[in-house]
Order: structure tokens, then C-alpha cells, then sequence
């Protein structure tokens, strides 16, 4: 009896594990061509009635009925999608094949006909475009005060790398290599005191004609019309031309140009306006550089003659976008909430709050329609990207598209959060994913990407940031770590005090910015997940940044890789500060420093990193594309060039034709170094 109770006992324990291994081998392990395959969907938009959503997959210009699922309907390559008041037909952005210059297209959606509309010549600035309820289209034109001339690059003399191969640089290099033929930029020319600014223009579909609305080098952006499209609302600067970042809130009269401004740029930014249904008020988000609560969105109220009657604030949180509910009596926005986004509908009335996504999901692009019907994007650590749709308020979501289906049957990581409280009693949240078929009580390499607080961690994380640091790793058996550190020039953002914001700001910064991962890191060592003897860290700009600073205050790490570093000389910061970026914002005010660098040049040299490589051990590999802004490119050479002059394991790849992200070939052969490079020093 007990030896049949014995083999029943195995019996049982050996239909288990067949069972397990063949549930296992319903899911396939997921690879770099995987990843590579994923489709994300953005630019949403819905029709008037709501019958019909339009976005943009991939480049290409999509929709799909609302009332049931079905597979989209293809349309052309293009984006920024507005829908005419009739919802038979929408316009949108794209290339003409001939000049290679965007001009605006209709597609009417009962025939399929696809019609081009402008033929302007200098081509239409992507982006920004608005339908009227009176049958005009609002755009805008980058129109050039004086011509400027753009610096060329070209590789040392003595390589000509192959296309998406960079030029490699270590110890054995030729003195002086590393820096041949590079010209960080794009830099502009001193004479051209008005750069190329984004000025409006107006299509009438009825004539079939465009005008010039504005020309007065104010940079305007973010159009919208008036529910009577007899105005228009945008932001604009101070006529500084494009790219500077203080931008205020405006109204501009479609019969004579004229601007009314609602709100100046000060030292809080204005963005994205968008008209109240009624056509009384205008919401818009408002962003500080400076101040902790000065981050949110406002409401505009106008009297009769569009002028300014006052201004209330409506939320105090980071967000970037909304839309407002058909009735006017609300809006909805997305509220970064530790590491998920949820969508919120927000009273207008009594400022109460109601989630209306999925929970534990991010979400971006809320839009809604007369009918009342809302959609929205959305992204958990098991789903890359989803369309959702709601009739109502009322009545629940459902992912109306899914563009990866294919991911349901992939063997993921588990991804989960992970809290933890910091040195200086703050409370911190991340995500952790596990390697696939983790086993509790054994202990994984681990790999940290160092991005910044802010990022969308809950999100499904394929390429993260430049630091590559995802599902692929889980499915060779690593654990990776996504900290959401604070960095020194995150002060006016993620701070809940005003106390906190001075230990984000400066020098000092630094510090809370290793704490914040280092805190996190120590928290999974102590869960048992973590093998402290086979750690990495990686970074892309701000993540590269945060990197660096590790890197000179730790040794535990066993690799790091790094691109397109962030703010790593204050110097430079100072000194590019009128070209790099389009950021017209004095340094002491973007770092959180008291005096100027003349004042004070000290501060500014002890919180510059690439001064600190003295104390760096870890093996580091750095990278940056040529065609990058000189704050980045030049500072990275700068650190290469110390760690060389020092001995250290340092390797430094400059890639030709690439920006600040990378793009084709060249991407995917630095995905293949970072990985190899961790792997080999994790084995």
C-alpha cells in the first residue's frame, strides 16, 4: 500500500511537470527580431460622432470603425489627423513624392479618395494642423528670417566607416583621433539674430486657396480654431524664433492677423490650447523649470470680445495631454502617478478626479468627440500598445486595436513594482522585470537602466530609452531594474516640496540621484532576486547622466553603457547655452544654482562629472551620434578622453548621421555592442 501510494505520489508530480513544460512550450522566447517587429499606434483621433478612429501606425495613417472590431482600414503615410466637421473626411500631413516637402492631404472616407490640397512652397512645418467647423485648415510654415548655413561633418580622414558602423576609439587609438572631423551642432551663425520661426497659414477648402496669417517671426505653435473659426488659439515666445521654451498663450483674429496675448511667456511655459466646446474658455498646460507646483493645467475665461477675463488654475500635476469632455464641464487628462499614467476625468467645477483607464497601465492621448465617445493609448508590461474606447463616460472601456497580438503568445518577464524608501526618507517606486521562469531563492545577474524619473516605467519596455534594456534581457535570464532616479536639473518637476527641491537641485543633486538607484538596487539584492557580483548599468541622456554618476561613485557595477550623456560639464552648459537645444533658459536656472558662473565658477566645475573620472573602475562603453547637440557630443568626448588619459576600460563609438536617437543600421549595431559588452562582463 505504501509503495502504490508512493509511485501514485510520483505519478502525479511527473504529470505536473509535463503538463508545465507543455503549457511552457505554447510560449515562445522572445528575440531582438521580436522586438524589433512591435507596432505602436499614436496620433489618435475620432470622428464627430465617434463611429470612427483615426491614428497613425508605423508612418502609416490607419482607421477603424468603433462600433465593432475589425481590422483598419490603410490609408497613406502621414500624421497629425484632424476631422472634418461632417466626419466624412479627415486631412493629415504628409511628403509629396516629388518636392520632398509636406503639404496637407484629404481622405474621404466613403470613396476612399485621396486628394492633395496645399502646394506651398516652402512646404508645411510637421505637426501642427486644425480643421474648422467653417471648412478651413490651420497650419504652419517654417519661414527663414535670413539664410543660415549648416556646418558639414565628415568622418577622420584615415576611416571611412561602412553605413550604420561607427568609428571606434580605445587606449591603442591615434592621439587626437577621437576628435577629427567632428563638429558637435547643429551650431548657428551669430549674424542670424532671427532664426527660422514657425509662422500660421490659413487653406480654405471652399476657394481651395492658402494665405500667410502671420509674419512677425513669434514662432507660433499648437493651433486651434475657435468653435466660430473666427479666431484661432496658439502659443508663441517673444519673437526669440524657434525652439525657445518660454512660450505664451495666444489668440490671433483670422480676419486681420491681429494677437491678442492671454498669457506671456514668463518663466512658466504654455502648451497645447485647446477651445471649450462653448467657445468661452481656452485650457491649456503650463510648465515651470523653477517651480515645483508650477506644473498643470489652466483654464482661460474670455468675455465676449476675446479678451482675457481670468485665469484658474485646474490642476497641479506634470501632464501633457487632454481634450475636453463634450459638455464642457470636464476635461480628461493623463496624471503621472509613480510609475503608472492612468486617465483621469478632472470636474471642472470641484476639481474631483475619476480614473476611467485600466488600472496599473500607462496612458497617453485622450481624445473625445460631440457623441461624447473617448479614446485613448494604452500600455502595460504585458501589452506594447492598445487602443481604447468608451461610448460614454458611463460605459466601461475595451481595447477596440491591437496591433501585437502576436505578444500573447511570447514567454515575457514578469514585470512588477518595487518600492522602497531612500536614504533621506523619501519614498520610492520602479520596475522590476524578472528573467522568464524565475525562480524564487535564485539569485540573477542584473541589469539597471539608469532613465530619468518621469519615464513611463510601467509601460511595456522594448527599447528603453537607448539603453536597451529590456524584454530580451529577461529571456536570457537577466533581471532588469528601471530605478526612475531624480537628476539635479529635475528640481521644478519632481519635487513634492520645497524642501526636497533643494536636495534635487545642484551639486548635491548628484547624490540623490545615486541614492535613489542605489537604494532601489540594495532592496532587490535583499529580496534574494539580485546577484550583487553581476550588475550593469545603462543610460540614454538623462539615464546617461545618471549612469555616469554611478560610475564614479561605485565600483559594484561590472559594465556600463552609456549614450548621448546628459549635462555632464556645467561649463558647457554655460557656454553652448545660447545654441544647444533651442533653450533659451538661463543655466543657474535649469541647474538650481544661486550664482552665475562668473560669480561662482567652483559650483559649476565640482558638479560637472567628466572632472570626476578619477574614481571611475567600471569597464564603460560610450557612444554618441555625430549629428547630436554639442552639450552632448563634446562633454561624452570629454569623459572618453580623461578615462583614456587615466588607463581606464573605457571604448568611445561616434556614429556618423546619427541625432540624439538613433535610427536603421546604425540602432540596431549598437544594440549588438551594448549587449555584448554586458554579457561578456556578466558572465
Amino acid at each position: 500500500m505504501k509503495k502504490c501510494l508512493i509511485l501514485l505520489v510520483f505519478l502525479s508530480f511527473f504529470s505536473l511537470q509535463l503538463n508545465a513544460q507543455k503549457d511552457n512550450s505554447d510560449y515562445k522566447e522572445v528575440t531582438r527580431e521580436d522586438l524589433l517587429s512591435l507596432k505602436s499606434v499614436s496620433g489618435t483621433s475620432l470622428s464627430p460622432d465617434g463611429n470612427t478612429i483615426a491614428f497613425v501606425e508605423g508612418g502609416q495613417i490607419k482607421f477603424i470603425p468603433t462600433k465593432e472590431k475589425s481590422a483598419p482600414v490603410q490609408v497613406a503615410n502621414g500624421h497629425s489627423i484632424t476631422w472634418s466637421p461632417s466626419g466624412e473626411a479627415f486631412a493629415y500631413i504628409a511628403m509629396e513624392k516629388n518636392t520632398r516637402k509636406f503639404q496637407v492631404y484629404q481622405y474621404q472616407i466613403n470613396t476612399g479618395q485621396i486628394r492633395q490640397l496645399t502646394h506651398v512652397k516652402e512646404g508645411l512645418s510637421p505637426g501642427f494642423l486644425d480643421w474648422s467647423n467653417t471648412d478651413k485648415l490651420v497650419f504652419t510654415v517654417r519661414i527663414a528670417a535670413k539664410t543660415t548655413a549648416e556646418p558639414k561633418t565628415s568622418p577622420p580622414s584615415d576611416s571611412s566607416p561602412e553605413e550604420g558602423k561607427p568609428l571606434i576609439f580605445d587606449l591603442s587609438s591615434q592621439d587626437g583621433l577621437a576628435y577629427s572631423g567632428i563638429i558637435p551642432g547643429p551650431l548657428k551663425s551669430a549674424s542670424n539674430a532671427h532664426p527660422p520661426s514657425n509662422e500660421l497659414f490659413v487653406y480654405d477648402l471652399q476657394t481651395g486657396q492658402h494665405r500667410q496669417l502671420t509674419n512677425d517671426n513669434a514662432d507660433y505653435n499648437f493651433p486651434k480654431w475657435s468653435p466660430d473659426g473666427n479666431s484661432i488659439a496658439c502659443i508663441s515666445n517673444r519673437g526669440m524664433g524657434a525652439g525657445v521654451l518660454q512660450k505664451g498663450l495666444n489668440v490671433i483674429s483670422l480676419k486681420d492677423g491681429a494677437r491678442t496675448i492671454l498669457a506671456p511667456p514668463g518663466e512658466t511655459s504654455k502648451l497645447f490650447p485647446q477651445w471649450s466646446p462653448d467657445g468661452k474658455k481656452i485650457a491649456f498646460v503650463f510648465h515651470s523649470f523653477k517651480d515645483s507646483k508650477e506644473h498643470g493645467i489652466a483654464i482661460a475665461e474670455l468675455n465676449n470680445n476675446r479678451k482675457l477675463r481670468s485665469i484658474k488654475t485646474l490642476l497641479s500635476d506634470i501632464t501633457y495631454d487632454f481634450t475636453w469632455a463634450p459638455d464642457g464641464k470636464a476635461i480628461y487628462t493623463t496624471i503621472m502617478d509613480k510609475v503608472f499614467q492612468p486617465v483621469f476625468r478632472i470636474d471642472l467645477k470641484d476639481k474631483t478626479r475619476k480614473a476611467i483607464s485600466l488600472p496599473r497601465s500607462v496612458a497617453f492621448g485622450p481624445v473625445s468627440s460631440k457623441s461624447g465617445a473617448i479614446a485613448w493609448r494604452e500600455s502595460k508590461g504585458d501589452t506594447p500598445s492598445l487602443i481604447m474606447f468608451s461610448s460614454s463616460e458611463q460605459r466601461r472601456a475595451v481595447d477596440i486595436y491591437d496591433p501585437n497580438p502576436q505578444v500573447k503568445s511570447w514567454n515575457l518577464g514578469k514585470q512588477e513594482v518595487i518600492s522602497w524608501t531612500n536614504s533621506y526618507g523619501h519614498q520610492r517606486f520602479g520596475v522590476l522585470i524578472k528573467p522568464v521562469n524565475y525562480q524564487k531563492g535564485k539569485k540573477y545577474p542584473l541589469v539597471v537602466s539608469a532613465y530619468s524619473q518621469g519615464t513611463h516605467l510601467n509601460a511595456f519596455q522594448n527599447f528603453a530609452h537607448g539603453g536597451f534594456a529590456n524584454q530580451e534581457f529577461a529571456s536570457k535570464g537577466y533581471a532588469v531594474f528601471f530605478p526612475g532616479p531624480r537628476l539635479p536639473w529635475m528640481y521644478g518637476a519632481w519635487a513634492d516640496s520645497p524642501e526636497e527641491a533643494q536636495l534635487i537641485k545642484g551639486v548635491k543633486g548628484w547624490d540623490l540621484t545615486v541614492d535613489d538607484i542605489e537604494t532601489g538596487v540594495d532592496q532587490l539584492i535583499n529580496l534574494g532576486i539580485v546577484d550583487p557580483n553581476r550588475m550593469a548599468i545603462t543610460g540614454h541622456s538623462n539615464g546617461g547622466a545618471a549612469s555616469v554618476a554611478i560610475i564614479t561613485r561605485t565600483s559594484r557595477y561590472k559594465a556600463a553603457t552609456i549614450l548621448a550623456p546628459a549635462h555632464l560639464n556645467w561649463v558647457d552648459k554655460i557656454l553652448y547655452s545660447d545654441n544647444t537645444e533651442g533653450v533659451f533658459i538661463p543655466p543657474t536656472t535649469f541647474l538650481g544654482l544661486e550664482k552665475t558662473f562668473a560669480e561662482d565658477p567652483q559650483t559649476y566645475i565640482d558638479g560637472s562629472l567628466v572632472f570626476q573620472t578619477q574614481s571611475i573602475t567600471t569597464p564603460t562603453l560610450l557612444a554618441i551620434g555625430e549629428n547630436d547637440h554639442a552639450e552632448f557630443t563634446l562633454p561624452t568626448l570629454q569623459l572618453f578622453l580623461a578615462m583614456r588619459r587615466q588607463k581606464k576600460d573605457v571604448q568611445f563609438l561616434r556614429y556618423p548621421n546619427q541625432g540624439h536617437n538613433f535610427y536603421g543600421p546604425a540602432s540596431k549595431d549598437l544594440y549588438d555592442r551594448f549587449m555584448a559588452f554586458i554579457e561578456e562582463r556578466l558572465r
